[in-house]
């Protein structure tokens, strides 16, 4: 039955399914200022999720409570999208895209404000949709357990991303950015089918914008492909063993990379460095050194960051070799690395297989679990807008088959794809920009002004004053958090800078200028 409208006492609309209204009959509008000063909450969100406000009486009450804070509406019916530009976002759920649905907040607003989000239902909603909430609740849920996995990760590698930020900002010299160009774009992971699909890679490689993920450098360089990009984003020590400085230097191949990345000093300090911004919490320090970078979408695999930047580069098609993105590919449990080889920590984990601990016990106990990423993973692809996927082709040699199928995503064998030459001679033009100035005197003074900040705003919460909502953003962020601690671990007892750590760097940085 379709929603009936009609006119409340004071002239306002108001509406009804199956004889139930969404709104008061009097006067709808105080209504949804009552519902907002009931609302209780002990913190101020970053976000609002509110689930079927209907006609949105209670947007503006929340705006006025709530100052700063994004509105999040979720809809069961489109009867009420005319009133979707009283809210940020609007999504209506039709009971078969909610996953999608909280998959698209996810992505769009990221981990720290859905962890710093209250959701809401809209009182008479509640009721009339009671059944609908009800379904929709698990993967809401899920949402939320999304995202706190990730604050958890984030919370654990902190204090390294923080340093490596403060390294990429210090010593990164050699700074590009990338050209809008209309070739077709070649993502290469590293997943098993990589392998049978090397040789018509290196055949048509000069069609492509080839852009290697960081563990599918050593497989291709091996091959004789030189690779137009390497993407990194990964924070954690082992992520650099796959990037060698001296190959990458020799050969003169870009790197595409976060601040938190980890890479050896070499390749920071003298390659040619794309830097991704992902306008969270390095953004600021972004901003405030006027460092050159491009913004980048952050997600939990690198193939996502590396997809939408392909995607916005590029005004062709974006391929995609190497992501299977199934556990039935994951060769580990059939006593076979689960990835293409060579990679260089497979390599140094073959150094520890002997009787007692055979090369099949590790692997097995590797790809426990993988399930549950490779799942995500899959699901942020399967999230993706129709736009974005009908320019997405997942590629492959015909004697290999993908066992996870993203619906609207087409699949193709190289066999049945056709070189297609760009250009007079086939020449792919000129991908990146010349190197970017870097004011290094407004870097120096931008990182002290970023812990200068976070120190004042822990003072002010130790002694109990009252903080400001940009001092309460800064508490809230990890970043921020650890950046005391940072300052902290790089002086002596006598509050001196310590000769060799970072703090001690940046202020013979400093005193420079």
């Amino acid at each position: 039955m379709a929603v009936e409208f009609s006119l409340a006492k004071n002239g306002e609309e108001t509406c009804s399914l199956n004889g139930l209204f969404f709104h008061s009959g009097y006067n709808p509008q105080r209504e949804g200022a009552a519902f907002v000063q009931e609302i209780s909450a002990d913190f101020h969100p970053s976000v609002i999720i509110v689930i079927s406000p209907a006609l949105g009486y209670c947007a503006q009450p929340l705006r006025q409570r709530f100052p700063g804070a994004k509105l999040v509406a979720m809809e069961f019916t489109e009867e009420f999208s005319k009133v979707k530009s009283l809210f940020d976002e609007y999504f209506v759920i039709n009971g078969e895209n909610s996953r999608e649905v909280c998959q698209k907040i996810f992505f769009s607003l990221g981990e720290e404000k859905i962890f710093l989000s209250l959701p809401v239902v809209w009182g008479p909603s509640g009721k009339i949709f009671a059944e609908k909430i009800q379904a929709f609740i698990p993967h809401l849920r899920q949402l939320y357990e999304m995202t706190k996995t990730a604050v958890a990760t984030r919370a654990n590698f902190t204090e390294v991303w923080l340093k490596n930020s403060f390294k990429f900002f210090m010593n990164a010299k050699r700074v590009i950015l990338p050209q809008k160009t209309d070739l077709p774009v070649l993502i290469v992971a590293s997943g098993v089918t990589l392998e049978k699909s090397l040789e018509e890679i290196r055949r048509y490689e000069k069609s492509f914008f080839v852009i290697a993920l960081s563990s599918a450098v050593e497989v291709l360089l091996t091959n004789g492909i030189r690779p137009d990009l390497i993407f990194t984003t990964d924070g954690g020590f082992w992520a650099k063993m796959h990037l060698n400085p001296k190959i990458i230097l020799e050969k003169q191949i870009p790197v595409a990379m976060s601040c938190e990345a980890a890479v050896f000093g070499d390749l920071r300090d003298k390659g040619m460095i794309l830097p991704l911004n992902y306008g969270d919490d390095c953004c600021e320090l972004f901003e405030t050194t006027d460092f050159p970078h491009v913004r980048a979408l952050r997600n939990g695999t690198v193939s996502g960051t590396a997809l939408d930047f392909a995607l916005k580069v590029s005004s062709a098609s974006v391929f995609i070799c190497g992501l299977d993105l199934s556990e039935e590919n994951y060769r580990g449990k059939n006593g076979v690395p689960s990835h293409a080889l060579p990679n260089i920590l497979e390599a140094q984990n073959q150094m520890g297989d002997n009787r007692l601990q055979p090369l099949s016990t590790r692997l097995y106990a590797s790809s426990v679990g993988s399930g549950l990423s490779l799942e995500i993973y899959a699901q942020w692809f399967d999230g993706l807008g129709e736009r974005e996927k009908s320019r997405i082709v997942r590629i492959k040699s015909g004697k290999d088959k993908f066992f996870r199928h993203i619906p609207n995503i087409k699949e193709e064998n190289w066999e049945d794809f056709g070189k297609k030459p760009f250009g007079s001679n086939g020449e792919k033009g000129n991908l990146f920009s010349s190197p970017q100035k870097i004011d290094r005197k407004k870097v120096i003074h931008g990182l002290w002004a970023f812990l200068k900040k976070g120190e004042e705003a822990f003072f002010k919460a130790e002694q109990g004053m009252e903080l400001t909502e940009e001092e309460m953003r800064r508490l809230s962020s990890v970043d921020y958090g650890l950046s005391l601690q940072l300052k902290k671990s790089g002086t002596k007892s006598d509050g001196t800078p310590r000769g060799k750590s970072l703090i001690g760097k940046l202020k013979r940085e400093t005193e420079k200028f």
